[in-house]
């Protein structure tokens, strides 16, 4: 990616077991330089706080092992962002994810490395955690002997994603129906296209695409 010229923020994991650690040591020091408050309802509110530090090429993590070995030498900056779920003046839910960027810590403001973060926790929220559970798709065998039919597969999962997730943000108006869980929503979908009947589907009102220009 960098050798494209584009620049990434990703999550560390315990995958990256050794800049993982090392990310972690190091902005645990930090003090908060950004913090978002959403009020949910009435009783619930949702803080989340950003630690931000400049990524030092020359460091290095444990015994033997040079800073090469420890970090990526294209990492510019670490990122922590701390969330806190508070329901009745008590935390409920706490969650705390690390990140690391190739883009150069100076170049966007505090709240702009917040806004980042969240969108790029929002994506593995709402997209690939989906993905992997409504859709079971880490428990799917691959089609190791067919390479565009895997992609053919992939493609037509994610079209299916799409579909219900605005079914259920658009169709379904009320709180309560945007709300509906997934696995709730795939047991309809396939109630519907195993047992619905012409008569039932008849006179349904059909939707007219807006126009483009």
């Amino acid at each position: 990616m960098v050798d494209a010229g584009k620049d990434y923020l990703f999550a560390l994991k315990g995958e990256q077991r050794t800049m993982f650690k090392l990310a972690t040591e190091h902005i645990a020091f930090e003090k908060v330089l950004a913090r978002t408050e959403d009020v949910l309802d009435n009783e619930t509110t949702v803080v989340r706080s950003l630690k931000l530090l400049a990524v030092d090429p020359t460091w290095s993590y444990g015994d033997g092992k040079g800073p090469g070995e420890s970090v990526w030498p294209h990492a510019r900056a670490f990122l922590s962002v701390e969330y806190v779920k508070v329901h009745r003046r008590e935390v409920v839910e706490q969650d705390e994810r690390l990140f690391v960027t190739s883009y150069d810590p100076a170049r966007l403001t505090d709240e702009q490395w917040l806004l980042l973060a969240r969108s790029h926790w929002g994506v593995e929220n709402n997209n690939h955690h989906t993905l992997d559970t409504a859709f079971a798709e880490d428990d799917r065998p691959w089609i190791e002997a067919d390479p565009q039919g895997m992609l053919a597969v992939l493609i037509l999962r994610r079209i299916a994603y799409t579909l219900l997730a605005l079914y259920r943000s658009v169709t379904l108006r009320s709180d309560e129906g945007r709300a509906t869980r997934w696995k709730s929503l795939l047991q309809s979908v396939r109630d519907l296209l195993v047992a619905a009947t012409e008569d039932q589907l008849a006179g349904l009102r059909q939707r007219q695409a807006a126009a483009t220009r």
